[in-house]
């Protein structure tokens, strides 16, 4: 799930046949100013990004996860993993810490 990118919508649309009403090269230019404009860096996919879907993890924990599991040298796939379970949502950012703290007194008690 997600949100489509319009440019790619428009472009199958039209493809499919269905009268728009947009522009394809205009959109596309749009999209291309937009990105030019706004993206630092190119999304891809990782494999934290992919646990953090697995685990129905909101993707914007990735950076604080990522932060937090190697201030207490834990993996973070683990910490998503958990929050998962735990059923985090957005504004919930504190659980991160408490999760990778747990997991690091668990590693610490060999567990």
């Amino acid at each position: 799930s997600g949100n489509a990118q319009l440019e790619a919508l428009v472009a199958v649309l039209d493809h499919m046949g269905f009268e728009t009403g947009v522009d394809l090269y205009k959109v596309l230019d749009a999209g291309d100013l937009a990105e030019s404009l706004l993206l630092e860096i190119m999304p891809t996919t990782s494999s934290t990004s992919i646990v953090s879907g697995l685990s129905g993890v909101f993707s914007g924990f990735l950076r604080p996860v990522t932060r937090i599991a190697s201030e207490y040298d834990v993996d973070p796939r683990d910490v998503l993993f958990e929050l998962g379970r735990r059923g985090v949502v957005a504004g919930q950012e504190d659980l991160i810490l408490e999760v990778a703290q747990d997991l690091a007194k668990g590693r610490a008690n060999g567990n």
